[in-house]
């Protein structure tokens, strides 16, 4: 069960494997949580993230979810709400 995302604060329940199917950029997605203003803060899936989308929030997170072993799949938006730019995130 989830709480429509225009609301103040979005939260998907996320641990049951939850989450709502959107597209963006042509791109599919399931958002599991949103800020304020409706931009994702957490979402995952299969594709590879484009840059230039609008409605990540600065510093969202993208789990790509079919890497394989030994690869990362964890995205940072680095860019903006307005204009996104996902980055690996790195282990040191």
């Amino acid at each position: 069960m989830s709480t429509p995302r225009n609301s103040n604060f979005t939260v998907y329940t996320a641990m049951q494997g939850s989450g709502a199917l959107e597209t963006i950029n042509s791109q599919a997605i399931t958002v599991y949580l949103a800020d304020n203003n409706g931009d994702i803060l957490l979402c995952s899936g299969i594709v590879t993230i484009t840059d230039g989308s609008t409605g990540y929030a600065k510093g969202g997170i993208y789990l790509k979810t079919d890497v394989t072993t030994g690869t990362g799949g964890t995205y940072l938006n680095k860019g903006t709400n307005t204009a996104s730019a996902f980055t690996l995130a790195t282990q040191a």
